[in-house]
């Protein structure tokens, strides 16, 4: 304890002075404890943990403190320096499968029984939030006492009242649990019922934006906004594109207040979505932000939608590298996965930026895509050869990863010795091209990851067996 207290001192004093927007509370009803389970860099970079942040903290008799994985040092809240153990809620915002064994990590380093039925009274609730509870909670369930199911601005009002109610009246913990039960939307492993995934039909209903403002994040010093949730497009292979029921996006003249606002703090402005240049008024947004001399970032791009007047505004707002997703070289394969964008489209995209000032290209690849031949391969090589002629390039090159809820839900991963074979294959025939930096996830990562997608609620179990965390 005595290391980890100097630990999260020592972070303490690094990273709360240079944030804006933390919250300070004293004296509630009810405190809980936000974890991401994962770094703060990463954390901070995630806007659907702000919003939790937000949300927990708008009663006046409730007070949210943040915490983060740090590997096995034991978690303290950043605000207080509060071990976990000693909140009444702990929760946590879950974006990635990989890591599912984070949490787990978490609960055993701070003294909470991973395990809900080695839980007593004393003992925090622990429930969990975030993109994961739109298609697969499975794995999770013999850990948890409850779960957000998708779309939750609706859902913290009611969910906090009766939490503080429990604090208040001395309740014990199967009453608020069969309580909570009755929400729609709030799933109770204890008192199980229909698995509802809720779905915000007005985004102008509330605001997604960044809460608080840190240089520690993938979005340094950024004020970032949710123009869209759901995607346009169903490429076979993508959860964002089937779980939502279609893309639902924010007027333009909400955005435009939630630029105002963030203008007030910082110069940089960053818009997540899917594919933010898709949104239909991106042009006004573009032009707003160019005349207000503000600095512009985008959470990716989708190439048969980028414009010449988005281009010029990423250069001129300092950016240098362009992300595209091509999925893969080949038009047969990916036009199979529905992601129907020819090969010139990017070309035209990659030559366009190459003239107004971009100096390097991102690639996102996979390989592993159902129906995938020897000859696919060769065509991603190809095809980041071409692009390398025309800008140096990096590519991130990724195994397919089958997920619920999507077309290719049904198809498995390659096994262990194909990727290896195939990344052996792609990692030789591209190193010879002097422009290119190539990245590859680990196999043993790609397959834990594909177990966790699809698994029921003994795939996590028997991987925490294996860690010894219970």
């Amino acid at each position: 304890m005595i290391q980890a207290v100097e630990y999260w001192t020592g972070r303490r004093k690094e990273l709360l002075p240079h944030e804006q927007g933390s919250i300070f509370k004293v004296d509630v009803d009810l405190k809980a404890a936000l974890c991401f389970p994962n770094s703060y860099y990463v954390g901070m970079s995630n806007l659907g943990f702000h919003t939790a942040y937000w949300y927990f903290n708008l009663p006046e008799n409730v007070k949210a403190e943040r915490a983060f994985f740090e590997g096995r040092t034991r978690p303290l809240s950043l605000e207080s320096g509060r071990p976990l153990n000693l909140f009444d809620i702990v929760g946590f915002s879950i974006n990635f499968e990989l890591d599912y064994l984070n949490i787990l990590q978490m609960l055993q380093s701070a003294k909470i029984p991973p395990l809900s039925k080695d839980r007593k009274e004393e003992h925090p609730i622990i429930f969990i939030g975030g993109f994961i509870t739109y298609f697969n909670i499975k794995p999770l369930l013999p850990f948890i006492d409850f779960a957000f199911l998708g779309d939750s601005e609706d859902l913290f009002d009611e969910v906090l009242k009766r939490l503080v109610h429990w604090r208040r009246a001395g309740q014990r913990k199967e009453s608020l649990l069969e309580s909570l039960s009755d929400i729609e939307g709030i799933f109770v492993p204890r008192f199980p019922g229909k698995l509802k995934v809720q779905q915000a039909r007005d985004l102008d209903s509330f605001e997604t934006v960044s809460r608080i403002i840190t240089p520690y994040t993938e979005f340094k010093n950024m004020f970032l906004i949710e123009i869209a949730r759901g995607c346009f497009h169903k490429c076979s292979f993508c959860v964002s594109g089937h779980v939502y029921e279609g893309a639902r996006t924010r007027s333009v003249s909400q955005v435009i207040q939630s630029c105002e606002k963030g203008l007030k703090i910082t110069n940089r402005i960053g818009f997540i979505a899917s594919a933010p240049s898709d949104y239909p008024e991106i042009d006004i947004l573009c032009d707003f932000l160019d005349r207000a001399g503000a600095k512009v970032s985008f959470s990716s791009l989708r190439a048969n939608s980028i414009k010449k007047s988005l281009l010029s505004l990423l250069v001129k707002s300092g950016q240098r590298t362009l992300t595209l997703a091509p999925e893969t070289g080949g038009e047969r394969l990916r036009f199979d996965i529905n992601k129907k964008i020819d090969n010139d489209t990017f070309f035209k995209v990659i030559n366009m930026a190459k003239n107004l000032g971009i100096k390097k290209i991102k690639l996102y690849m996979m390989f592993g895509l159902p129906n995938e031949e020897e000859f696919d391969l060769k065509q991603t090589i190809e095809f980041i050869k071409d692009v390398s002629n025309i800008l140096p390039v990096k590519v991130s090159l990724t195994p397919f990863i089958p997920k619920p809820r999507t077309p290719f839900e049904k198809y498995e991963i390659d096994d262990k010795k194909k990727i290896r074979d195939k990344i052996l294959f792609l990692r030789n025939s591209i190193s010879r091209f002097r422009r290119v930096k190539i990245a590859f996830d680990g196999v043993k990562t790609a397959h834990r990851q594909a177990l966790f997608a699809k698994g029921d609620e003994s795939v996590l179990y028997d991987e925490a067996k294996k860690h010894n965390i219970i």
